[in-house]
């Protein structure tokens, strides 16, 4: 078994078996895995190897970034649904698109495939996505240059009583950070788990 592997085998087998685990384990950080397996009882000397192995996994060495500065907001909106965040996820993945929502109170994010030809398929994965579970937001907002700022979509959040609110690009630090981070975390780990899936000839439906 694995734990026997991380006791028995050798240099090269422990990293091999750190590195599927690693990957098993939706390419962990090392130190979460290190924390896995430290409770499962794996020996010191194999928790030694964690980072090493992280290291040796392709995937996460084609994403890896330098990281992002932290955002400092003074207040949230009192209730659920008063402000929601929203934005288009482009990911390279055979060019998919997700509408991404975030409830500005709860951190609460829904993310939904679109195929986003036109407005009406983005009317109805904003309809089906949000508001038949949620029901209009008061406010939703997102930038200026978003496919979001679409007039017909802007039209059609005036029509359920929804005021939208557009910043610009240099506002978006402040104003945007909370969905630009669980964007960024999105398109992080979905390329991630589509290049492991796909080494392993899973094919994908968005």
């Amino acid at each position: 078994g694995v734990l026997k592997q991380l006791v028995n085998g050798s240099h090269d087998e422990k990293l091999r078996t750190l590195l599927a685990l690693h990957r098993r384990s939706y390419h962990k950080e090392p130190e979460d895995l290190r924390e896995m397996l430290r409770r499962a009882g794996v020996h010191l000397k194999s928790l030694a190897l964690v980072k090493e192995a992280c290291e040796l996994c392709d995937v996460c060495k084609l994403w890896r970034n330098g990281g992002t500065t932290p955002l400092i907001k003074t207040s949230l909106s009192s209730s659920f649904n008063d402000l929601v965040y929203g934005d288009i996820i482009f990911l390279t993945v055979d060019d998919w698109k997700y509408l991404m929502l975030v409830d500005d109170c709860t951190r609460f994010t829904t993310v939904h495939y679109t195929a986003f030809r036109d407005f009406t398929d983005l009317e109805k994965v904003f309809r089906r996505g949000w508001l038949a579970q949620f029901g209009p937001m008061k406010r939703l907002r997102f930038d200026k240059e978003s496919a979001l700022a679409h007039d017909k979509f802007g039209a059609y959040l005036e029509k359920i009583g929804t005021k939208r609110e557009l910043f610009k690009a240099e506002d978006q630090h402040s104003r945007l950070g909370i969905i630009d981070r669980r964007a960024q975390i999105f398109r992080h780990f979905s390329h991630k788990i589509y290049e492991d899936l796909l080494s392993e000839s899973v094919l994908l439906d968005p």
